[in-house]
């Protein structure tokens, strides 16, 4: 590296802080992923302050002195381009972690572990009460986070631009707009045609294993850098370049499809590049783009006949399913009005999503209490989805909010029209569907991984799916996958 200034270059400085930072973020990972998956509940106030001192020392390691001099320095150097790339990423971090008081981390680590024990404890017992304030603290957190990032701008859009770069929630409303209209309208008339097929039912435990070794063999993600674990809400985490770990419940043959989306989100942080571990580059460049990759493997690819074409047999083998593979078919794609989020089908999904966009949105910017988003939860649910949940199915179903993840949601629904638009691509370029009905699907890994997961965060999510697909975010491709889909299976009734 040549620096014109025959100064000591501060780069490798730089390079050392990121990696002890990261390393310091994995041990909070870890912590988390032991409280939703292991930790017993009385221990939420002691984990507390776990997460409280470690959120404390990363948050003084970005706020030191030393630190902004050596950006400052070493932004005059002359630069490789992986340099560029790390110091351009590593430049929007520190301006943004400057701006926030070491006692806010503090206090907002502390919350949020004991919300999330909260939350568990008001989900076991179906009681919102029991969460309502947590839920209040967390959103007055969030308000005064954005309030310290930016004042000019609706607290709702600082929060969602951390989340999806670029995005507002101006853009939102039109896209959302548009989905919930054609989605209804879809909605109405499939249910009519469709035929109705009870729920499969298989044993816990030999599905689990099924999924497993779906995992291990088929997706090639090796066990040794995978562990998988259950959980109240499914979830996926690195807390190293060689441990990821996923969640799911297991309980049912729809957790098939939670399994690989968090397999999805697992072959994601593997494929990423190695040359930039440490630093900000080894990471999706945004949150829909991340959750494209697990929904593009839920939905794209396994609710495609083309995939059960290739798997169907060895799956009926394993679970003792008497379906026939059209029956099959038609069960895991059936529009149904569910009232859980995980489990419902492509269509009632995005509804759900629009009914967590327009209650956190409103929450954050000051248009509704959170003591009252479970009565505002409902009324939406019976607007868009046809009925009231039951206090089983509620707001108490996502973490999400528990943990402070406003602006998370709208990802999803991005996430599926970006997995539209790669698997329309992937598809023309590789006739993914044909492999998939030979069960070959290591052309489908390889390719993902040279155009997306390699790339890193060396571009902005909506740059990249462009120079993927020749256009960037468009719903119109994704209601076009809808309609495709399911006029072929309304074919077969």
């Amino acid at each position: 590296m040549n620096n014109p200034n025959n100064a000591k270059s501060e780069l490798p400085y730089i390079y050392d802080t990121l990696k002890n930072l990261t390393i310091l973020s994995n041990i909070s990972s870890l912590l988390d992923w032991d409280q939703n998956t292991n930790m017993p509940l009385l221990a939420a106030k002691g984990r507390g302050e776990q997460i409280k001192l470690i959120e404390s020392i990363i948050h003084k390691k970005w706020k030191s002195k030393r630190l902004i001099e050596a950006y400052n320095t070493a932004r005059k150097e002359q630069l490789s381009q992986k340099d560029y790339f790390v110091l351009r990423m590593f430049g929007k971090e520190l301006q943004k972690k400057n701006k926030l008081p070491v006692t806010f981390t503090e206090r907002f680590g502390m919350a949020r572990a004991l919300s999330e024990s909260a939350w568990q404890e008001a989900k076991k017992n179906s009681d919102f009460n029991l969460f309502k304030e947590h839920l209040k603290g967390i959103v007055n957190l969030k308000r005064e986070y954005a309030q310290y990032l930016d004042k000019k701008r609706t607290p709702y859009d600082v929060l969602l631009e951390e989340y999806e770069e670029g995005m507002t929630s101006e853009k939102l409303d039109k896209i959302f707009a548009y989905l919930k209209q054609e989605l209804i309208f879809l909605r109405k008339e499939i249910i009519p045609k469709q035929t109705f097929i009870r729920k499969p039912i298989v044993k816990r435990t030999e599905h689990r294993t099924l999924i497993e070794e779906f995992i291990e063999k088929k997706l090639q993600i090796d066990k040794n850098i995978l562990a998988i674990n259950v959980s109240m809400h499914p979830f996926t985490t690195r807390i190293s370049k060689n441990d990821v770990r996923i969640t799911s419940r297991f309980v049912s043959i729809d957790s098939f499809f939670s399994a690989i989306h968090e397999s999805g989100h697992a072959l994601y942080e593997l494929g990423l590049p190695t040359d930039y571990y440490y630093t900000q580059i080894y990471s999706a460049p945004s949150t829909g783009l991340d959750e494209s990759q697990a929904i593009l493997w839920e939905n794209n690819i396994c609710r495609n006949a083309h995939f059960w074409k290739g798997f169907y047999k060895e799956y009926k083998e394993k679970t003792n399913l008497t379906l026939e593979l059209e029956d099959f078919l038609k069960y895991i794609n059936l529009i149904k009005k569910e009232q859980i989020r995980v489990d419902a089908d492509e269509i009632n999904y995005i509804l759900h999503i629009i009914i967590r966009y327009e209650i956190e949105r409103d929450m954050i910017n000051g248009l509704l209490e959170p003591i009252d988003a479970d009565k505002e939860w409902n009324n939406k649910c019976e607007e868009l989805l046809g009925r009231k949940p039951t206090i089983h199915e509620g707001i108490l179903q996502d973490i999400h909010w528990a943990e402070g993840d406003f602006g998370y949601f709208p990802t999803y629904a991005i996430g599926m029209i970006y997995a539209s638009q790669i698997y329309n691509t992937m598809n023309k370029q590789i006739h993914a569907d044909k492999l998939l009905e030979t069960a070959n699907y290591e052309p489908i890994l390889e390719w993902l991984k040279e155009n997306i997961y390699s790339k890193g965060y060396t571009k902005p999510a909506e740059e990249l799916v462009k120079e993927v697909s020749g256009e960037k975010l468009n719903p119109k491709v994704f209601i076009d996958y809808l309609k495709e889909k399911y006029s072929k299976l309304l074919l077969k009734n």
